[in-house]
């Protein structure tokens, strides 16, 4: 896959991500923002991994996991209580099969409750095929009720 497909890829998926976590119910500042991802492409938080996703799934589908399991605060193993502010996203590529169904590489994901620097004490380091999350509270003038 070439890298502009791949960027198209991730970009879409950020959108998707962000459109699904608007249109959803989580608030912050005491219910009078929403909390959205911001998206920042080829960048990983380095050394605050505290609970790691891999699936063979379509790409989409495992950065909704991830999304989903960020929102709750809560383990990929055994839905424990866990805070999480950011995770880092990389996707799998589709593989070619001759049996016509997709088939897609292991997508991972680093969930953590940490966040880079001046949120947190974090690092981002360059990281190619690889996008950075980040928790942000918009406030109600940024978002249709």
């Amino acid at each position: 896959m070439k890298k502009t497909n791949i960027s198209n890829l991730l970009h879409s998926i950020s959108v998707l991500a962000t459109l699904r976590v608007v249109n959803g119910q989580t608030t912050c500042n005491g219910g009078l923002g929403r909390v959205v991802y911001e998206r920042l492409p080829d960048q990983q938080l380095q050394g605050f991994d505290d609970d790691v996703v891999r699936d063979s799934a379509p790409p989409f589908r495992v950065l909704e996991k991830c999304q989903e399991l960020c929102l709750r605060d809560r383990t990929a193993t055994n839905n424990l209580v866990r805070a999480c502010t950011s995770f880092d996203f990389q996707p799998g590529s589709r593989i070619a099969s001759f049996s016509g169904a997709a088939e897609y590489e292991e997508s991972t994901c680093y969930l953590t409750r940490e966040q880079a620097q001046p949120e947190g004490i974090g690092n981002l380091m360059l990281v190619p095929n690889s996008v950075h999350f980040t928790e942000v509270c918009l406030g109600c003038q940024y978002y249709a009720s």
